[in-house]
């Protein structure tokens, strides 16, 4: 039986969702405020001319002022900045993320997406469907580092949105069902090491990943962006990455019916 490729493509929760998920911003890491002026900190040493004390103690003042200025402006942006951090790493885990897009490459090519009235839980609740299905057929589904990313974030989002995952996807081992093929795993064995689909694709003469409109590499982080603001280059994005899965799964010896 021809194998199947499949890829997920994540990004983050909403924002409202990632803040109550997430501890609050922590002021405290910015260090204790400023505080109120006190004249009497302010060291005169031998100074007797008051015209000079109050001169000094103006310029102590001022320089107060401008340090409460400062953290009032540290504080004001550092919070936007402690949740735009997160939302750029939320994507990587299933707490934080969400899954956006599911394709596969079998006898046709199909992108399961989350929009209008397909939710996530639909798109996951299918891929196990699909999981089933192969291994009744004895028909594998192959990705890349899947082992390490894609199947425990969807083991993981279907705990946390109460669906249940099929017996045998992860043994109590910790392995693989056979239906499934990381290519990576292969790619590396008997090392388990970390390479990139684009590197190994670009090896064998694929073109690797998809370019943006101005010519940049788009990487997996970026997805989420695209999806909502440029979807058709988001699926064609997709595409291609199953495109390399059947490109290097094809050289590693599985055999598939068609491309992305």
């Amino acid at each position: 039986m021809t194998a199947i490729a499949f890829d997920i493509e994540t990004g983050p929760l909403p924002l409202d969702r990632l803040q109550f998920i997430l501890p609050a911003f922590d002021s405290s890491s910015l260090g204790p405020p400023p505080g109120d002026f006190d004249p009497a900190s302010v060291k005169t040493g031998n100074i007797k001319d008051q015209a000079k004390i109050e001169a000094k103690i103006a310029d102590a003042r001022n320089a107060h002022a401008l340090a409460v200025q400062r953290y009032q402006q540290q504080t004001a942006s550092a919070e936007p900045a402690y949740w735009a951090d997160q939302q750029a790493k939320a994507a990587l885990s299933a707490i934080t993320g969400q899954v956006l897009a599911i394709g596969y490459c079998g006898e046709k090519v199909l992108i399961d997406c989350v929009g209008d009235s397909v939710r996530e839980d639909q798109l996951i609740r299918r891929f196990w469907a699909q999981f089933i299905k192969a291994r009744d057929q004895g028909r594998h589904l192959v990705g890349w580092n899947i082992e390490g990313f894609d199947l425990p974030f969807l083991c993981q989002r279907s705990a946390i949105l109460g669906i249940r995952v099929p017996d045998r996807v992860f043994s109590d081992a910790g392995w693989l069902d056979s239906t499934f093929v990381d290519l990576m795993r292969r790619w590396c064995r008997p090392a388990r090491a970390m390479v990139k689909l684009d590197t190994v694709a670009r090896a064998i003469g694929d073109n690797g990943k998809t370019f943006d409109r101005d010519g940049n590499k788009i990487g997996g982080d970026q997805f989420a962006d695209l999806f909502f603001n440029d979807p058709d280059l988001a699926i064609e994005y997709l595409k291609n990455d199953l495109n390399m899965v059947v490109s290097v799964g094809s050289r590693l010896g599985l055999e598939f019916t068609s491309r992305g």
